[in-house]
């Protein structure tokens, strides 16, 4: 039985982490700073930059690599919401490591 309390402390607390960890809201401009900023506020130095630069790479992503494809049209601005939405530090640093290595994948085929 101590095993079953365990467990569900366990679980209630990762539940509790997850829960609290800052999201980007991107439903309008100001809240997508305002939670950039939140998460920001919450990194080490090493960490800001790291998601600072990983923040470029995914927002350049969804534009179709920069500007080239949609830029700052209704367009490019739902695909920017659509890749930042509910995503923590570690979610667009996760996804820009994937973004960089697709590139490189590619060009080594290309």
């Amino acid at each position: 039985m101590s095993r079953r309390r365990t467990a569900t402390a366990l679980l209630l607390a990762a539940t509790l982490v997850v829960a609290c960890t800052p999201k980007i809201d991107p439903s309008t401009p100001e809240s997508a700073q305002e939670s950039i900023e939140k998460i920001q506020d919450g990194l080490s130095d090493e960490e800001r930059d790291k998601f600072s630069t990983a923040l470029g790479i995914v927002i350049a992503n969804a534009l179709g690599g920069g500007y080239r494809d949609v830029g700052d049209t209704p367009e490019g601005r739902k695909r920017v919401r659509e890749a930042l939405a509910g995503k923590t530090a570690q979610d667009i640093i996760a996804d820009a490591e994937r973004i960089k290595e697709q590139a490189a994948a590619a060009g080594k085929n290309g």
